[in-house]
């Protein structure tokens, strides 16, 4: 936002570098979210094999 003051940018150029320049982090948080997610469930899954094997000895 600072760039945009100095060099006398309006606020739709502003948000369209701001924009821009958050684009790529789109894809690497989609991709962190996912692989955080299936371990969850991994985790999940295997506490549920866990208590289920308990209850039936």
């Amino acid at each position: 936002m600072m760039d945009a003051q100095a060099n006398n940018s309006t606020a739709a150029a502003a948000a369209q570098a701001i924009s821009s320049a958050n684009s790529s982090d789109i894809g690497s948080s989609a991709l962190s979210f996912g692989l955080i997610g299936i371990g969850i469930g991994l985790l999940g899954g295997g506490l549920a094999r866990a208590l289920r094997s308990r209850k039936s000895q």
